[in-house]
């Protein structure tokens, strides 16, 4: 407590003028009675106050010494250099204006990035300890061939073969016509397992979910809405849960809504048990074991390990490759791969967010190499003033912390600038993401984002502070006479101005042949012959449902030409 009381009455003495007048009246007091004892001892009043003066060392200083000692000498100091960066640079408009607009792009360019590499590939999953999930994937020809999903029977195989996977879930696309009153909507649908929710560690915001006794033929249809669907369809209505709607043909009862998560592999509106589809839990479906329509997620169980779970999953399949040899052509190479979650709903997305990062990162090295070469000129024009600095005391570690405390007020100015660059850069990209990842809905700038794009201008201040020497004490006559007629700085300082302009041509060559080589590659696939007629021509996806009856068929019609509707040239 004492500690934390002297840290106190440190920090209010530094922002206290009363501290300093209160010593000062003390040093006069007992001036006063070094003058008098002076006097006493047979001395002129005039000799004995300058004698006493000298004892003491001044007024002034000993008043600052007892000041530093009851307050911060080292924040006011940093005041100070603040203070100065301040007036400095208000000096030189032009120079400080070119140098916030050009870190503001290159720090705005990759936080707006750094937002979407880290909404889609590096933050956490929502789902409960969403580093347990893993995908299987089915593929045919080689690991990275076409996905063919799995038939039920592979699915039984791998949850009584796999003890590493604690839980194994079906999911299947499937898509539908939402009946709710006279409103009409064609939804996208996935077909779960009752245990879907459990494995994937999601929960409701409203209701329940689908469980185990939501499985097998006869049980009553029910649907779980997505939040996105919820808000958009319903506006965050409540009373939904509960509530009976029909899909397709089926009535089903809503019975929750769900957690905000991504969707993978397919963007859905809502889940289903599988009753709400007959061909599902048909015979066709169950016990074919080339039917092929089924997409797997698993849960590691405790303890479990992804190279554990890889092993096993790599035992079942081998072995019944062998025991139903007409079900798998051996041309095919049948493969199955145990990807983790996270890296399966952001493969699509990583090589060219990856791209994307390397073409910020080159934006950057661009903007950095102009500003470093403006603060070297600048850099050259005071160099008067730092030799007369360090001819007067200042030492290195001095100078340092002054050039520091200029270039963070700089690279801050540009820091909070470039938030405003990377506000716009993530609403862009974000309509990008939706194409390529599930998680785009995630992306946005938080606390994370904020230190990146800090640590980065702290970065770029501290190289701007030590990319050129300082003055020498064996040098000083000479720098103090060349100083006035010196504009175009040393040979060192040539060849580094020199080396980043290199430096900056350099990666804009890159960036501008990548860009072009882009453009024409983008040119050439638009161009590309098909050896069709493609003008005028007008495309509508028309899926097949499970309809016995349809009150009005143009309602369905009106439904898929409002969502659905694409055109081809």
């Amino acid at each position: 407590m004492s500690l934390l009381r002297s840290l106190a009455a440190r920090i209010a003495g530094a922002f206290s003028a009363r501290d300093t007048a209160e010593a000062r009246a003390e040093m006069e007091a007992h001036l006063e009675m070094e003058t008098a004892e002076n006097v006493r001892r047979g001395m002129q009043p005039a000799e004995a106050r300058r004698q006493a003066l000298l004892a003491s060392g001044g007024i002034t200083p000993a008043s600052e010494a007892v000041h530093d000692q009851r307050g911060l000498p080292w924040l006011e100091s940093i005041g100070a250099d603040i203070k100065y960066a301040f007036r400095a640079l208000r000096h030189s408009p032009a120079f400080t204006i070119v140098v916030i607009i050009t870190l503001a792009l290159g720090i705005g360019a990759n936080t707006a990035i750094f937002s979407v590499v880290r909404g889609v590939l590096l933050k956490p999953l929502p789902h409960r300890d969403g580093d347990r999930l893993v995908y299987l994937r089915h593929a045919s020809d080689r690991p990275g061939g076409s996905n063919i999903n799995f038939s039920v029977p592979e699915v039984r195989d791998f949850r009584t073969g796999a003890p590493s996977l604690a839980g194994i879930a079906e999911y299947s696309p499937w898509s539908g016509v939402l009946y709710h009153g006279n409103d009409v909507t064609r939804i996208s649908i996935g077909l779960v397992t009752g245990n879907f929710f459990d494995v994937m560690g999601l929960s409701p915001v409203l209701g329940r979910v689908t469980r185990a006794a939501d499985d097998g033929i006869g049980v009553p249809p029910v649907i779980v809405l997505t939040h996105a669907f919820w808000l958009r369809r319903y506006g965050g209505d409540s009373s939904i849960v509960g509530r009976q709607v029909r899909l397709n043909d089926e009535s089903a009862t809503v019975i929750g809504v769900l957690q905000p998560a991504p969707y993978f592999p397919d963007r859905v509106d809502a889940f289903t048990n599988m009753v709400v589809s007959p061909h599902h839990v048909g015979a066709m479906m169950v016990q074919t074991r080339v039917h092929r329509m089924t997409e797997m997620v698993a849960r590691l169980a405790p303890g479990a390990t992804l190279d554990q779970a890889r092993s096993e999953v790599a035992a079942v399949h081998a072995r019944v490759l062998t025991e139903f040899k007409d079900a798998y052509n051996p041309a095919a190479h049948y493969t199955v791969t145990v990807i983790p979650f996270k890296e399966a709903i952001g493969a699509n997305a990583r090589v060219t967010l990856f791209l994307l990062m390397i073409a910020a990162a080159f934006v950057m090295v661009i903007c950095a190499a102009n500003v470093t070469n403006l603060t070297l000129m600048r850099r050259m024009r005071r160099e008067h003033e730092l030799v007369v600095r360090t001819a007067i005391g200042a030492g290195a570690g001095r100078l340092r912390r002054l050039l520091l405390v200029e270039n963070l007020v700089l690279t801050t100015a540009g820091w909070s600038l470039g938030l405003l660059v990377a506000a716009g850069g993530v609403s862009l990209l974000t309509s990008f993401a939706e194409r390529v990842s599930p998680r785009a809905d995630e992306i946005g700038v938080d606390g994370v984002v904020l230190g990146f794009a800090f640590a980065l201008s702290v970065g770029l201040a501290v190289l701007l502070s030590f990319a050129a020497s300082l003055p020498q004490q064996r040098h000083l006559a000479s720098s103090v006479a060349a100083g006035s007629r010196r504009m175009t700085g040393g040979l060192k300082k040539q060849r580094l101005q020199r080396a980043l302009v290199v430096a900056q041509i350099a990666v804009s060559v890159v960036l501008l042949a990548g860009a072009g080589l882009l453009t024409r590659t983008m040119v050439q696939l638009v161009n590309i012959g098909t050896g069709l007629k493609t003008e005028q021509v007008l495309t509508l996806p028309v899926p097949l449902l499970n309809v016995s009856r349809v009150v009005d068929p143009a309602q369905i019609v009106a439904a898929d030409v409002g969502n659905k509707l694409m055109y081809e040239r």
